[in-house]
């Protein structure tokens, strides 16, 4: 029930609506397709929450891209291999899909980014610093660049894709980058707090499964 009163929450003034979609089992997602019908897709990841519900892995994400059935446009990133397979495959589960993922030889219908290959967003260095972290990019052979008041590794692609976004949207990287800059934690993500006798704990409780505390591990490492 949260696709919906989640879209429910949009107004007559707005031009814009970003939503989160996620599923624990096979055939959810051709429904919330139908509640959103999103025309801008972002293909985030694929971890290890839900396994048991699915045969495999490529059964999960064929069971995701029906999210981007009618998409005019995705965006993910082409380092997940699995991924970026399926999406360039015409058929998922079975089923053939309309634009764009049937169109698999006109890349115009993707946006991409990479840490590894060449991408429309090729990310080259990336520099942690105490609190912060700097990316570094090529955008139509232009060297661009902004910085997250973040240095986990899921806010650092998360922060990747909402970039790669707002390129596509054509905003002017100054304003990226800008506006990147004045992000805040979100609550119970990755919270940093100080403990007795000199600990450290790490409030990670909106998420709890084994991706979660590899990131909060590696979180607290750094």
């Amino acid at each position: 029930i949260g696709v919906p009163l989640s879209v429910w929450q949009i107004q007559n003034e707005d031009n814009m609506g970003l939503f989160e979609a996620g599923i624990s089992k096979p055939d959810e997602m051709h429904k919330l397709e139908r509640m959103i019908q999103p025309t801008i897709g972002i293909f985030t990841n694929i971890g290890q929450a839900h396994d048991e519900n699915f045969e495999s892995q490529q059964a999960k994400i064929n069971e995701k891209l029906k999210l981007f059935t009618n998409c005019s446009k995705v965006i993910y990133c082409k380092d997940y291999l699995d991924i970026h397979d399926s999406i360039q495959q015409p058929v998922v589960s079975g089923v053939e899909l309309s634009t764009p993922l049937t169109q698999s030889t006109n890349q115009s219908n993707f946006f991409t980014w990479s840490r590894k290959s060449k991408a429309d967003l090729q990310i080259g260095r990336i520099a942690k610093q105490e609190h912060e972290t700097e990316l570094q990019g090529i955008y139509k052979n232009k060297f661009i660049n902004i910085r997250i008041p973040f240095t986990d590794e899921a806010s650092i692609e998360n922060a990747i894709h909402c970039w790669a976004l707002m390129l596509y949207l054509d905003y002017e990287n100054e304003i990226i980058a800008h506006r990147m800059e004045l992000l805040s934690p979100v609550a119970m993500r990755l919270e940093m707090k100080e403990g007795i006798n000199n600990c450290s704990i790490i409030n990670d409780s909106y998420n709890s499964d084994i991706g979660s505390l590899t990131i909060a591990l590696d979180f607290i490492n750094q």
